[in-house]
């Protein structure tokens, strides 16, 4: 079974032994863990359309457009941009990447998300997809297990179905700016569908979302 939560708490779970791997955002290596790099997945800004931002961004205008993000997002990008003597203008943290997806599709908001998140978006024309100049904005994936835990035979099956599934929507665009943002299937679930909230851990005792 399977179930999303942000990296900390899954790596609190796969310390416990509740679950048996993890994909994880930048998990860092101070922990009885092994983790295994799976790709480096670009930020991008994503905008309401009404907001007049075209496809490229300039770095210093971070500091003058109003942003939702979650705290693990602007963790990540603040440190990043603190090396380059840059800023954010983060006027809500909403850990829920739903929830920002929502309020950025519905009026004048933008945020700074891995790009995969709006890959499938309700309303794409109500959005715009920008670089941001001058940076390489990004995030990295890792599986992540425990060290000290034997690879049973049904671990090293799911990891690699795993791996070939990041492969395959790699070579789909899933994490690059070479596709646009496509519309949702109808009926799809978005809260599942989407790949924004892409930490998952796996282990026999975690039950499948709500």
């Amino acid at each position: 079974r399977s179930r999303e939560a942000f990296t900390p708490v899954l790596l609190e779970w796969l310390e416990r032994g509740v679950i048996d791997m993890a994909v994880v955002t930048n998990p860092g290596g101070a922990r009885a863990l092994s983790f295994q790099p799976l790709l480096s997945e670009p930020f991008a800004l994503v905008s309401n359309r009404d907001m007049g931002y075209g496809e490229l961004v300039q770095i210093h205008q971070l500091a003058q457009i109003p942003l939702l993000m979650t705290s693990l997002h602007r963790g990540i990008v603040e440190q990043q941009l603190r090396i380059l003597g840059q800023s954010l203008n983060v006027h809500w943290e909403i850990d829920s990447v739903d929830a920002i997806r929502q309020l950025v599709c519905r009026g004048r908001w933008a945020t700074i998300m891995p790009i995969s998140v709006f890959k499938d978006v309700a309303e794409p024309a109500r959005l715009t997809v920008s670089e941001i100049s001058s940076v390489q904005l990004n995030r990295h994936l890792a599986l992540a297990t425990r060290a000290d835990a034997p690879a049973t035979p049904a671990v090293s099956l799911v990891q690699e179905l795993i791996e070939v599934e990041f492969n395959r929507l790699l070579q789909d665009g899933r994490f690059s700016f070479k596709a646009s943002p496509c519309p949702q299937t109808p009926g799809a679930d978005l809260s599942h569908s989407n790949m924004g909230q892409i930490e998952l851990g796996i282990g026999p005792d975690i039950s499948s979302p709500p």
